[in-house]
C-alpha cells in the first residue's frame, strides 16, 4: 500500500484548486492517486525536466510541472483547451505534435537542451499499439533511475461514456506485461478507504516503471 504524504503548501493549493468539483471533468485523474504519486516523486525521484504524452486540458501537466525544477513539455496531436490550467503551470510548454512519430521526439529533446527525461508521464493515446510505438521512440531519453509513468492502468476502472474500460484503453494490457517481465514498478490504485478523495471508484490507476 502506498502512504499518504503531504505535499508542500504551494502544490496542496493547486491540488486544491484543481480537483475542485466543478473542475473534476477537466482533470480525469482520482485526486487520492494523484496526490500519493506527487508526493513521492517529489521525495524520491525530484525531476528537472518532465514530458506529458496527453494534454487533454493541461491540469495534469500543471500539476507535474509544479514538482519539475527546470522545463515540462506537455504533447498533444489536439488542443482541447488549456486556458484555464495554464495560470499554474511552471517552466510548462504545451506542444501540438504526434508523439508517435520520431521528429516530435527531437524538437522536445531540443526544448530540453538535449538533456535526458527524469519523469516520462504517458496518458494520450491508450491503444496497445500507440504505447508500444511511444515506449520505443521515447524510452531511450529516459535517464537510468527516471520514472516512466502510465494512466489507466486499472482493468476494473470505470471510464468513459462506454463503461468499463472502452476498446481504446488497453493500457492495462501493456501494464500486465511489464510486470511479467520482471520489470521495477509500482500502483498507486484508489480503493473504496480513498472515498473522501475526489474522483470515480474504480479509477485508472497510475503505474510507475523505474528506469
Amino acid at each position: 500500500r502506498t502512504r499518504m504524504n503531504s505535499l508542500p503548501t504551494y502544490l496542496e493549493n493547486a491540488v486544491q484548486a484543481i480537483f475542485a468539483d466543478a473542475n473534476l471533468i477537466n482533470i480525469q485523474q482520482h485526486e487520492w492517486e494523484m496526490r500519493t504519486f506527487l508526493a513521492m516523486a517529489l521525495e524520491e525521484l525530484k525531476p528537472a525536466r518532465t514530458v506529458e504524452l496527453g494534454t487533454f486540458r493541461g491540469f495534469t501537466g500543471a500539476l507535474l510541472s509544479l514538482i519539475t525544477s527546470k522545463q515540462t513539455v506537455s504533447v498533444d496531436i489536439e488542443d482541447h483547451g488549456t486556458e484555464g490550467s495554464r495560470p499554474y503551470g511552471h517552466q510548462l510548454l504545451h506542444k501540438l505534435a504526434d508523439a508517435t512519430l520520431p521528429e516530435c521526439v527531437l524538437s522536445t529533446m531540443l526544448v530540453l537542451g538535449n538533456r535526458d527525461i527524469d519523469l516520462l508521464f504517458i496518458d494520450d493515446g491508450h491503444y496497445y499499439e500507440t504505447i508500444v510505438k511511444e515506449m520505443a521512440i521515447w524510452s531511450p531519453h529516459v535517464r537510468p533511475g527516471g520514472w516512466i509513468v502510465f494512466h489507466d492502468i486499472n482493468p476494473l476502472a470505470n471510464i468513459g461514456p462506454h463503461g468499463t474500460q472502452p476498446d481504446c484503453i488497453q493500457v492495462p494490457r501493456f501494464w500486465n506485461e511489464l510486470k511479467a517481465e520482471g520489470m521495477e514498478v509500482t500502483e498507486i490504485i484508489a480503493t473504496d478507504e480513498h472515498k473522501a478523495f475526489k474522483g470515480e471508484i474504480p479509477h485508472g490507476g497510475l503505474g510507475i516503471l523505474r528506469l
